[in-house]
């Protein structure tokens, strides 16, 4: 049965001056909707084919009453807002969710933003009515002649939302849209419960963390008070200061006006530096600075304690398409994606009563991408034989047969071909294993880890090779008439073109990755620099080089795979949430390991235009996420 299209546009109460907004910092989605203070002033709604009305609060419980939300397709923009109030506070859920905002972030170059009112613009629809919400702000019950001004703001909303989607639609694969609703299934009908007494174990085991290091950083530079250090970390001015007591120059980076400003972000070169600096005083008085301006872990841990979002169950917060590579990130100002694995938040995440969780991991799924499109054969065989390329890689940079490789040798092994697969750098390299980013740290001379990055190149040629190759495409990606394709072998993969003057990459799944205003700038003697430079969003600008592109098509492709995957499950069993290239599902008790040894077969197989690229899972099934995310069962091990 072909399902009904429902447009719908809930307008809400909302207090600026008490905090109570979606604007606000200190509210998530969730929060906002599931607190004492919500009201629904009422919504614009209506079928496709019939006009689109105002139904006000006090209609809205028996309006939907009457639908058959069994044969329903609501759609909205943004509806991770609609379908949760729809869900918590009038007990409805539709047999599938579209989301107008989402299908304009998946066909849209990123150089646009995909508010309605931008889109309506570049798609040449009659837009928004203007200043309307701003009359409503603190206003619980509407004056009739408010609610109507209210009423026909909304209904032009969701008359330009469904010009919008009629224009979208075409362009977004059945499979995409399917990815959309189960993204958006998530977050409107969670059914995740959170551990209350782990999560509060959690709290005041960082606040007590946080404090001793306040208290160390305060001592060292004489101020007492906790409070006091607070300040102090938070003034750049003061942490340049007490920086350079330490003996320690400051870094400093262009801010948007081009002015000079401390380099202290978490992500900035110089504050890595400081971060594994070998004076513990300096790396404690940054880790702290970090504390105070993320204080993340601890945020998203009180995020979980806030019964809005714990009760009745969690809302898994996702935006479907967001990064570049067109893959999930966080959402709902609590990402479950990075959680701290040494915690106990990702162990307060636990399966429904009578269901297990499971998680499953496309194992290594980037790498061996990476080698399949560069034509890596011998490691792609090391991963079809079942063998170890982490050792493969391990015994290559430490001249050891792979049989005598220790745990320590195999992690630098695993870290180079995490990460050296996309031209990264050697200082860049030594960084991550000394800081332990992508795993426990390790101790390595500059010198050696420089020589473990030689020897991955060395040993690598033909991913070397392929970088050179897409540095030829960056050049030929700026041309008018650029036709190029990635093959492999014989089977097309990825088509480059350019359309006026976006330049485009077409993926296998229908969708395409944009890079608009593509210019190689000159230096002082005409020559081109490394690096092109592309509109990567509305008000910036980033480079690309070849060793960049070659991990955005990495992820791009694997994300393809495992969405491939994830759809799969989906067809059997509930999914919760995915993190990176893994799916978490729920399953009934009674199924036992059958459940996940179906999740294994699907991450296991396959097909298409990746049917000669070999693939690896590996799982396990328990009630909470983090034992089910530490289990190593493969689909070998089951069969033992």
């Amino acid at each position: 049965m072909k399902l009904k299209i429902l447009r719908l546009d809930f307008e809400t109460f909302y207090d600026p001056a008490t905090q109570y907004s979606l604007r606000s910092k200190k509210l998530n989605m969730s929060e906002f909707i599931r607190d004492k203070r919500f009201k629904a002033h009422g919504c614009s709604v209506g079928f496709e084919g019939e006009a689109i009305e105002w139904v006000s609060h006090k209609d809205l419980p028996s309006y939907f009453r009457k639908i058959n939300w069994d044969n329903v397709a609501l759609l909205c923009w943004n509806t991770h807002f609609d379908g949760l109030i729809l869900q918590h506070h009038y007990g409805h859920v539709p047999a599938f969710y579209l989301d107008g905002m989402v299908m304009a972030r998946v066909v849209l170059p990123r150089m646009y933003e995909v508010s309605l009112e931008s889109v309506c613009k570049i798609l040449g629809v009659k837009g928004k009515i203007q200043d309307i919400l701003g009359k409503t702000a603190g206003i619980r019950d509407l004056s009739p002649e408010l609610e109507a001004e209210l009423a026909g703001y909304a209904i032009q909303d969701s008359q330009a939302m469904w010009d919008c989607y009629l224009r979208l639609e075409p362009s977004v694969p059945a499979d995409e849209l399917r990815l959309i609703d189960m993204t958006a299934v998530m977050f409107c009908v969670p059914v995740a419960k959170v551990n209350d007494k782990l999560v509060n174990t959690e709290i005041t085991r960082l606040e007590i963390e946080q404090r001793k290091l306040f208290a160390r950083v305060g001592k060292r530079h004489g101020i007492k008070s906790y409070d006091a250090v607070r300040k102090m970390l938070n003034s750049s001015a003061k942490l340049s200061a007490a920086l350079i007591s330490l003996g320690r120059k400051v870094p400093y980076k262009e801010n948007d006006k081009g002015d000079l400003i401390p380099a202290f972000a978490k992500t900035d070169d110089g504050m890595k530096a400081l971060l594994i600096d070998p004076d513990p005083d300096v790396g404690e008085l940054m880790q702290a600075r970090t504390e105070i301006k993320g204080e993340m872990e601890l945020t998203r841990a009180r995020r979980l304690q806030d019964p809005r979002n714990a009760l009745p169950a969690l809302p898994i917060g996702l935006h479907y398409g967001k990064p570049r590579t067109l893959r999930w990130s966080g959402a709902n100002k609590m990402n479950p994606q990075n959680f701290h694995r040494e915690g106990l938040l990702r162990r307060s995440i636990e399966a429904p009563n009578g269901y297990d969780l499971n998680v499953v991991d496309s194992s290594q799924i980037e790498d061996r991408m990476n080698c399949f499109l560069s034509g890596q054969d011998d490691v792609l065989e090391e991963y079809r034989s079942g063998g170890d390329p982490y050792k493969m890689m391990a015994s290559a940079i430490y001249g050891v047969d792979v049989a005598n490789i220790t745990k320590a040798q195999r992690f630098v092994g695993k870290v180079a071909r995490l990460q050296l697969g996309y031209q990264s750098g050697k200082e860049a390299f030594h960084t991550s294993l000394i800081s332990g980013k992508l795993g426990p740290p390790i101790k390595i001379d500059r010198e050696d880890s420089d020589d473990a990055h030689t020897m991955y190149r060395l040993a690598n040629d033909m991913i070397v090779k392929f970088w050179w190759r897409l540095k030829k495409t960056i050049f030929q990606m700026q041309k008018p008439l650029c036709d190029e394709w990635l093959k492999v072998e014989d089977t097309d993969i990825i088509h480059f073109q350019k359309v006026g003057d976006v330049s485009e990459m077409q993926l296998p799944n229908g969708l395409s990755m944009y890079y608009p205003k593509m210019r190689t700038p000159q230096n002082f003697k005409g020559e081109p620099n490394r690096d092109t430079l592309y509109k990567s969003s509305p008000h910036g600008w980033s480079k690309i080089y070849e060793g960049k592109l070659c991990e955005n098509i990495n992820q791009a492709l694997a994300k393809i795979v495992v969405a491939n995957q994830i759809l799969r499950v989906a067809e059997r069993y509930r999914v919760v949430s995915t993190t990176h290239d893994e799916v978490w599902y729920l399953s009934p008790k009674r199924e036992g390991l059958k459940a996940l040894q179906f999740g294994l077969e699907c991450f296991s197989e396959s097909q298409d235009w990746y049917k000669d690229l070999p693939l690896g899972a590996e799982g396990g099934q328990a009630k909470n996420y983090q034992d089910a995310k530490s289990g190593d069962l493969t689909l070998e091990k089951l069969a033992s």
